[in-house]
């Protein structure tokens, strides 16, 4: 990728081919991930100019921090990624099995959606391993994880949780996903939430053409996708919501400018340094 050479923040990936590499392939799936609506690993010149890649290319030539440039090229991004991708690599062969991706996020999500994530379920082509998940798979994952207002993300979680592929999420979809998240959610509160409670939940938080039958579109339009996701298959995210940390909330009005991604991305980079010293 010319960027590499071109920007001078960047310039120091020249003598590191191995980052250099998978620098250049976050950027490209980043890209993909966003302008890509097919989600099949191919892109439309149609969906290139749709999409904010001329602008953020713009800003490529104006900016001389890198890290300035969150859509797609900051460093500080990539590096979150990588160095989530190289935690859960256990055996450092650049790919992920199932026992790996337990334990993102400190088990936040239930196995049987990560069963379904790295089995290719959200993809929308075929895998080369149905038993692992490579680079590529994982940043479409750990973009979808963390910042679950998107579109791409919306059509990602949609895609594993419609079992039967028809487009429309029933209420025995929802119910087959939400069990595991109940068994946890029981182990650690004394009122344990049913199913039926849930379903009304989602119902009024969407707004479905028919109640118990759920639609990408509609959940794009709703704004409420991420609350609807977490409360099937992530319990710290879902719990977190529950609570309510006043402190986390005004961090998070403090920073109307970043998305979720941006702001995950920026604290966890901060962590890393901090550990780093």
């Amino acid at each position: 990728m010319g960027v590499v050479r071109r920007h001078p923040g960047l310039s120091f990936l020249t003598n590191s081919p191995n980052f250099h590499g998978k620098y250049v392939e976050t950027v490209v799936c980043r890209i993909f991930y966003s302008a890509a609506t097919a989600d099949n690993r191919r892109i439309t010149k149609k969906q290139l100019i749709q999409s904010d890649l001329i602008e953020v290319l713009r800003q490529l030539d104006e900016e001389e921090d890198i890290n300035d440039i969150w859509r797609y090229f900051s460093y500080e991004h990539f590096y979150v990624i990588y160095c989530k991708f190289w935690e859960l690599d256990s055996n450092h062969d650049f790919l992920i099995n199932l026992a790996d991706l337990e334990s993102y996020a400190e088990y936040a999500l239930t196995k049987v959606v990560l069963r379904r994530v790295a089995e290719g379920a959200p993809l929308n082509y075929r895998k080369r391993d149905p038993a692992k998940m490579d680079y590529w798979e994982f940043i479409c994952f750990m973009l979808s994880e963390e910042d679950k207002t998107t579109e791409a993300a919306v059509r990602y979680w949609f895609r594993l949780l419609d079992m039967d592929g028809d487009g429309v999420l029933s209420a025995y979809e929802l119910q087959h996903f939400f069990r595991e998240q109940s068994g946890r959610i029981s182990e650690i509160s004394e009122d344990p939430i049913k199913f039926y409670d849930v379903l009304v939940q989602l119902n009024d938080m969407v707004g479905p053409t028919k109640k118990g039958q759920f639609r990408s579109a509609e959940l794009m339009r709703c704004k409420n996708a991420p609350l609807f996701f977490n409360m099937l298959f992530n319990l710290t995210k879902f719990a977190m919501h529950e609570q309510r940390d006043p402190g986390l909330i005004d961090a998070r009005r403090s920073t109307p400018h970043m998305t979720d991604w941006d702001y995950y991305a920026a604290n966890e980079y901060a962590r890393y340094a901090e550990e780093e010293g």
